[in-house]
């Protein structure tokens, strides 16, 4: 198992590094080049554009799209940039509380900006909020999980609604690794010192 810990950063909760995971399954050449590829599934017009960023690294700067999107640390270093530019957003432009930035954050990487946007203005239309003060991501994955069931058809709706759920079932395995992992490494220990003793 890729020991993604490395890439963990203060600015940044934890779980967004869990998003290779699901997109890729941590594999560096998965998708298409000229689609979404590599670790984060990522768009080489998304990667071209966060190169040219004043507060990109040199090494992001200098590598080819390709390169980046199927390099561990490179196309992190992207992906948080893209993930920040959200956040900055959702947070200091829509003005969401932080950790509501956050899971509106991690949606718009898999849905985009634009659809959360979209059914944002729909429910303040029909009033399911009385106005922006009460909009909320509990509210937003309510009416996306209604939605969902009215628009059956609409796969990358359905796919959305699944992305936080799926992040967390991925925390759930790692979780259950790590304590069968740990499991194990405290009975060898006990039976070492046993036969030692």
């Amino acid at each position: 198992m890729p020991q993604f810990k490395k890439f963990f950063r203060d600015d940044v909760p934890d779980f967004v590094f869990l998003i290779p995971y699901l997109e890729s399954a941590w594999r560096p050449t998965k998708g298409r080049k000229k689609s979404d590829y590599g670790y984060w599934q990522m768009v080489s017009e998304v990667v071209a554009e966060i190169k040219t960023l004043d507060h990109a690294s040199k090494a992001l700067k200098k590598a080819h799209p390709d390169k980046i999107r199927s390099d561990p640390s490179l196309s992190t270093e992207a992906a948080v940039i893209h993930l920040k530019r959200y956040y900055f957003y959702f947070r200091h432009v829509a003005n969401f509380s932080e950790a509501d930035a956050w899971l509106f954050s991690v949606t718009a990487y898999n849905w985009g900006a634009g659809n959360i946007k979209r059914i944002l203005l729909k429910m303040l239309r029909e009033g399911v909020v009385k106005d922006e003060s009460a909009l909320q991501f509990s509210n937003f994955y309510h009416y996306l999980y209604q939605s969902s069931e009215s628009n059956s058809a609409d796969r990358s709706m359905r796919v959305a609604l699944e992305y936080l759920p799926n992040l967390w079932n991925i925390s759930l395995l790692i979780r259950k690794y790590q304590e069968q992992k740990y499991s194990k490494q405290s009975l060898k220990n006990k039976h070492h010192i046993k036969h030692k003793g």
